[in-house]
């Protein structure tokens, strides 16, 4: 199995507002979002890896591969079941726990989604400007009502931002017959990429719609464009006799 050196460079759209919460409260706030050390808001790379690795998991169950793990549980991931060169095609992908982030096995680096130069000027002189407040009452999912003295105070992005991220680094690959450049692991990744509907918490509510483009795709310094990546995606439900043949 070859080692190959991704690229991906993507831009994060968004419909509406975003709420990637930090699980902690400041002041009369209860939920809020994530900030850098520049006070400006940002998607953390956790939180984009964890999101999109959900999506390829499903998309691999629906083209009816096989044997596909079930993040983010240890014991229900690749490293945990089965031996290091047994690897399901998404765990592959997206790593596993076990392997090192320093193996090539492992080593595509998710940066975190930053906002666009074009906002850190905009909020240079008001970073309170980046979010707004919403108070709402918890509700009683058996009564269909409000309950008393549940209110609590959530942050939100303003809406529409836009976001720049990459992924880079190096990585095995399951190179498809006939093609230098394409392998099952690419294709995998990109299509959860465009798959993605929504990003951080309250997608029930509406939060958090998304378009993720892939603006940049190379492959060991190679450009390949997105329409050649999708117009083969059928060829991931061959992947399972790929293996098989390679075994």
């Amino acid at each position: 199995m070859p080692y190959t050196h991704l690229n991906l460079e993507l831009s994060i759209v968004l419909d509406g507002p975003l709420a990637v919460g930090t699980g902690f409260r400041r002041g009369l706030v209860q939920r809020t979002i994530e900030r850098n050390g520049e006070d400006m808001l940002y998607i953390p790379a956790s939180s984009l890896k964890g999101r999109i690795r959900d999506i390829a998991e499903q998309l691999a169950r629906q083209l009816e591969l096989t044997d596909i793990c079930h993040a983010p549980h240890g014991d229900t991931m690749c490293s945990i079941k089965k031996g290091k060169d047994e690897l399901c095609l998404v765990c592959r992908t997206f790593g596993t726990p076990g392997l090192s982030s320093r193996t090539r096995h492992t080593g595509l680096r998710w940066s975190d989604a930053q906002l666009l130069q074009e906002y850190h000027d905009l909020f240079a002189d008001s970073h309170a400007a980046q979010v707004r407040t919403r108070t709402q009452a918890q509700l009683s999912r058996s009564r269909g009502v409000a309950l008393e003295e549940r209110l609590f105070t959530s942050e939100l992005s303003i809406d529409n931002l836009s976001f720049r991220s990459c992924i880079s680094g190096w990585m095995a690959t399951t190179p498809i017959a006939g093609d230098e450049v394409l392998s099952y692991e690419l294709m995998l990744l990109v299509a959860a990429l465009k798959m993605v509907p929504s990003l951080g918490g309250g997608r029930s509510r509406g939060y958090g719609r998304c378009a993720i483009n892939v603006d940049v795709i190379q492959v060991n310094q190679q450009s390949v464009t997105l329409e050649e990546v999708i117009e083969n995606l059928e060829l991931l439900r061959d992947y399972v006799q790929e293996e098989n043949h390679g075994d």
